[in-house]
């Protein structure tokens, strides 16, 4: 037993679910097999010891297992009354089973569900430098996938039933509500997150979002979409730090392609997250990095990783394009490094 229970932990919890509903499903079918069994036992009994018709042995099998309490269709001889009190106590047994099972099944669904969201919310509670994501439609849907990838600690605030459920069965931390309201922002960690995304399906939802997020966490990067062109003035009014404009991007990206098709191909490549070829990285330097304190050139980044440092952000948050050779990095800067996987992790073995 204990042993299974071991095991079922270790499952993932579309498993556990379809486990439970396994053996819930099997509790009900031996219920009912046990039914039409003594059905079928009693209906042929009363037929043999009493010699009734099919009908009358199956009407008294009936009225004896419910225990209805109406009268016999014949009187009993007296073996067919000891076979009805065999009948009547195999009915009562049966029927007890019966709401044992069904009783359980209802307690274990509520009870399960009720530990799910309790352990929910308490790993909800223990994050710090989340990211919440407000929505969990195509863009949601997309954005939680890279983030996956990335093993990036990620609460999503979800109302639509139907999605939250498959949000349960992905394992993914989640909090069903409006995120429009104070209190489910609140429940998401809004105040310890790193960085909150507004996409929802209006902009008016999304402005508000981005106004509570950030009287609450003045600290949060708030990043939001924009369906209408208004709505990019109002989002960023209301203290998002960067708009998402589908339709603007959209509109750039194909004529990009059109016009310049060797540029559009070179970001598509820079941009695949899952390809071998070069990617952007953005790597904070750390304290006690041995870039500290060296410029470029005497760091040779390009030279023993074959990493390109593209900018450098420094800790006031200015960046510099094209940094010189003589560029100064400091501990708390950002660097944005251009290079392949293999030379990604080759700066940061070697420096970081």
């Amino acid at each position: 037993m204990i042993q299974n229970m071991f095991s079922r932990a270790r499952l993932n919890p579309s498993d556990r679910s379809s486990r439970w509903i396994q053996e819930q499903f099997e509790a009900i079918s031996l219920a009912v097999i046990l039914l039409i069994t003594l059905t079928f036992v009693g209906t042929v009994g009363f037929a043999v010891i009493e010699g009734w018709t099919i009908v009358d042995s199956f009407f008294m099998t009936v009225i004896t297992l419910s225990t209805v309490g109406y009268s016999t269709v014949n009187p009993l001889s007296e073996v067919g009354k000891v076979f009805a009190s065999i009948l009547i106590m195999s009915g009562l047994s049966l029927t007890l089973y019966g709401f044992t099972v069904i009783g359980r099944t209802l307690l274990e669904g509520e009870l399960r569900r009720f530990r799910e969201a309790l352990r929910m919310t308490t790993k909800i509670d223990e994050m710090s430098g989340h990211i919440v994501i407000c929505g969990f439609g195509r863009l949601g849907r997309y954005v939680l996938h890279e983030l996956d990838t990335e093993r990036t600690d990620v609460v999503v605030i979800e109302q639509d039933q139907s999605k939250t459920e498959a949000l349960r069965e992905m394992g993914i931390p989640h909090v069903e509500g409006d995120a429009c309201d104070d209190e489910v922002l609140k429940r998401a960690g809004i105040t310890r997150a790193s960085a909150l995304l507004a996409v929802l399906a209006s902009d008016a939802d999304n402005v508000f979002v981005t106004l509570s997020a950030r009287e609450f966490n003045p600290k949060v990067r708030i990043l939001a979409r924009a369906e209408l062109e208004n709505g990019e003035r109002k989002l960023q009014r209301a203290g998002a730090n960067q708009v998402i404009a589908p339709f603007r991007v959209s509109a750039s990206r194909i004529v990009q392609q059109l016009s310049h098709k060797s540029v559009n191909d070179f970001l598509e490549i820079i941009s695949d997250r899952h390809g071998t070829s070069l990617m952007l990285e953005q790597i904070i330097i750390p304290e006690g990095c041995a870039l500290d304190g060296k410029n470029l050139e005497e760091s040779e980044i390009r030279k023993r990783t074959g990493v390109t440092i593209a900018a450098v952000v420094d800790s006031d948050g200015e960046m510099k394009l094209e940094p010189s050779a003589d560029t100064i990095l400091r501990n708390g800067a950002t660097v944005i490094a251009l290079g392949t996987r293999d030379a990604l992790n080759s700066f940061t073995r070697e420096y970081c």
